[in-house]
């Protein structure tokens, strides 16, 4: 079971099944009230992320500062102060697993949830560097209308972004 929240206010529950089957239309009548569709969705699996939950939207926010984003919070079944340590707001989307399902099903769900034009999927522990966000995105938009490039720009860019995070032995 989920608790799809916005602004601090939950929304409602629903059944995440092993298979995490949500049908779109469920999701975008939950979330009629809200703002139109930005352009980018930020989606983030959380499991017992307290340390690093605030300093990962403090970093998401600043470097999508001036752009049209929310951030897709998934917490999976944390046993911590993840949640209670998230920062709402009205570019915040909640979406908490009772229990642990694992990333797959946590990614599944926010993906479904999001409503940008862009998904981006990054890990909360802080292993993806946000930074590299707007550059992917300006890859995107770049190469629009030759996907097969713009995906081989966009994977030659994390493949590097990786050695930046993880120092040579």
């Amino acid at each position: 079971v989920a608790r799809i929240m916005h602004a601090g206010n939950e929304v409602r529950w629903l059944k995440i099944f092993a298979a995490t089957i949500i049908e779109r239309p469920t999701f975008d009548a939950l979330f009629a009230s809200m703002p139109s569709s930005p352009a980018i969705s930020v989606v983030v699996p959380l499991y017992n992320e307290e340390d690093n939950v605030v300093e990962m939207q403090q970093q998401i926010d600043k470097v999508l500062s001036g752009r049209d984003y929310e951030l897709v919070l998934v917490d999976d079944g944390s046993k911590d102060q993840t949640l209670a340590r998230v920062q709402r707001g009205d570019r915040v989307r909640v979406l908490v697993f009772e229990k642990n399902s694992g990333q797959s099903a946590a990614m599944h769900a926010g993906i479904h949830a999001a409503r940008g034009e862009v998904i981006v999927m990054i890990d909360g522990d802080l292993q993806n560097d946000p930074k590299d966000i707007p550059a992917l995105v300006k890859k995107l938009e770049a190469a629009a209308g030759d996907r097969a490039n713009a995906l081989a720009d966009v994977r030659a860019l994390v493949a590097g972004s990786i050695w930046k995070l993880v120092p040579p032995a």
